[in-house]
């Protein structure tokens, strides 16, 4: 039971983090992509691939996985409301709302709002510039 287990948690890693791979260039999972799964044409039957093989990778690369797949789950999170959404909706309502979304222009909004701005929402928009 805990083999499978495992290998379900593989595999939902590897569904969440396979496209990193060729991007990455030189990290704990180009080893195992190009000993595996190098000639796979890039899409499903790469991902395939890259799920069929996974008990067989590094350590690293399985601990660089689980690490990207943690950071997925925070940015899930965030943008379900649990962050600085949810922690700045009333201060956009209060100061930007007709402000139009894109090219930063609600953060810039925020930033020129600062002082006004509720503590809730400081500290989410603290954590998010430490995040970056």
């Amino acid at each position: 039971m805990k083999k499978i287990s495992l290998c379900i948690a593989g595999i939902a890693l590897l569904s969440l983090s396979v496209p990193t791979f060729a991007k990455e260039g030189p990290g704990p999972c180009r080893a195992d992509h190009e000993k595996f799964c190098k000639d796979m044409p890039k899409g499903k039957e790469h991902r395939e691939c890259m799920k069929k093989n996974f008990n067989n990778f590094s350590e690293d690369c399985k601990n660089h996985l689980k690490a990207k797949k943690e950071k997925y789950k925070e940015n899930k999170k965030e943008q379900k409301g649990n962050g600085m959404r949810a922690a700045c909706r009333e201060d956009h309502q209060k100061f930007c709302k007709d402000i139009p979304k894109g090219d930063g222009r609600i953060m810039k909004c925020f930033k020129d709002n600062e002082a006004n701005l509720s503590e809730a929402c400081k500290e989410a928009l603290a954590n998010r510039k430490q995040k970056k």
